[in-house]
């Protein structure tokens, strides 16, 4: 009965470790997980698991299977319990641990490249340190799946040189709202990457509705209020970036010009429109102007407004300063020729009312 209570207290307090152990990690913040930081704690949590082990294989054999109903351990399932915390834990710990084995040889084997690579001539060229490539994010829009796609495919998906563990790694951190919990409940593993990518073409790559996302987008732009470079850019932007995305997926839009012009100029602001319909009048009396000649349109004039609203900063902030200049000009005292004004002339202060008074009369 000793030995029964000794294997049950050695169980309950392996469990408490294991659970702040993670805990711990889950807290530890990124620049303390180095690898040797990973490789000591993954030591330990071996360590732990195996002596949680041996202790539950030494109270299964001294009870019998009717005096397990009766025994927390076994009612509460804590040995299921604890193993999936050690597998989670230890699947996390691993994947990190593979990224930094991963980013030193990718490291080792770029630096042997650069510095072996011949010039011209038959020389080599001196290191070359590339700025790092950052990945694409992806929260669930439509019409930023393409884009999303086509960069993680080229960076990730395609990358021989990845584990299926990395890639899924990798996928998970790129995700972000709605198409992060489309994929959380798989868990990082070698065998479940092609699925979670499956999860997500399924779920996003989907023409029609990126279609109409990108046609939403398209016919809601909102309308501008002042002739400005930014909000002319807003509108001339966002409608190349709509019409590029439906060419991107085979639709063409070569005859919609006039389409295109009616529904933008309706968000041009009044001096703007205005501008747009007096240049029609002059340059085609005949003919239909091309979204060509519309964007050469606006962009001359975000040029144009850009240089004025740059000629305009510099003439105010020279009034600033020569109002500033003017204002900090020294007062010399009327009375003592000081400098600083009358009321704050000790000179002045001395003398008795009438004197002051006289003292005003006269300046």
């Amino acid at each position: 009965m000793a030995k029964l209570e000794e294997i049950l207290e050695i169980l309950e307090d392996l469990y408490d470790l294991i659970v702040k152990f993670k805990t711990n990690y889950k807290k530890s913040p990124k620049p303390r997980i180095t690898k040797g930081f990973l490789e000591t704690r993954i030591q330990s949590l071996e360590d732990y698991w195996k002596s949680f082990k041996e202790a539950h294989q030494s109270l299964i054999k001294i009870t019998s299977k009717e005096e397990r109903k009766t025994i927390k351990h076994f009612k509460e399932e804590n040995y299921s319990k604890c193993e999936e915390i050690y597998l989670d834990l230890k699947s996390d710990m691993a994947d990190a641990f593979e990224l930094f084995t991963t980013k030193t040889e990718a490291l080792s084997q770029y630096t042997d490249a650069s510095s072996h690579s011949p010039k011209k001539g038959g020389s080599y060229t001196t290191e070359v340190k590339l700025p790092r490539m950052v990945l694409p994010t992806y929260s669930g829009s439509y019409q930023d799946w393409q884009p999303f796609e086509d960069t993680f495919k080229a960076l990730i998906h395609t990358n021989k040189s990845l584990s299926n563990v990395q890639k899924l790694h990798y996928l998970k951190s790129c995700l972000e709202g709605e198409a992060k919990n489309t994929i959380k409940h798989i868990q990082v593993t070698e065998h479940n990457y092609e699925e979670a990518w499956s999860v997500l073409r399924n779920r996003y790559s989907n023409k029609r509705l990126i279609v109409n996302a990108t046609l939403k987008r398209l016919f809601s732009f909102r309308k501008i209020n002042s002739q400005s470079p930014g909000q002319l850019k807003y509108v001339i932007d966002g409608t190349k970036e709509c019409l590029n995305s439906l060419k991107s997926m085979n639709i063409s839009t070569i005859t919609w010009d006039s389409i295109i012009i009616y529904l933008t100029v309706q968000k041009l602001d009044a001096d703007t429109h205005k501008e747009w319909e007096t240049h029609v009048s002059q340059e085609f009396q005949t003919d239909l102007p091309t979204l060509q000649n519309f964007t050469n349109f606006l962009e001359n004039k975000i040029q144009t407004l850009e240089v004025t609203f740059q000629a305009s900063s510099i003439t105010q902030r020279t009034n600033k300063e020569r109002t500033f200049h003017t204002s900090s000009t020294q007062v010399i005292c009327k009375f003592c020729n000081g400098e600083h004004i009358l009321c704050h002339c000790k000179e002045f202060a001395k003398l008795d009312p009438q004197k002051r008074s006289e003292v005003v009369k006269t300046n």
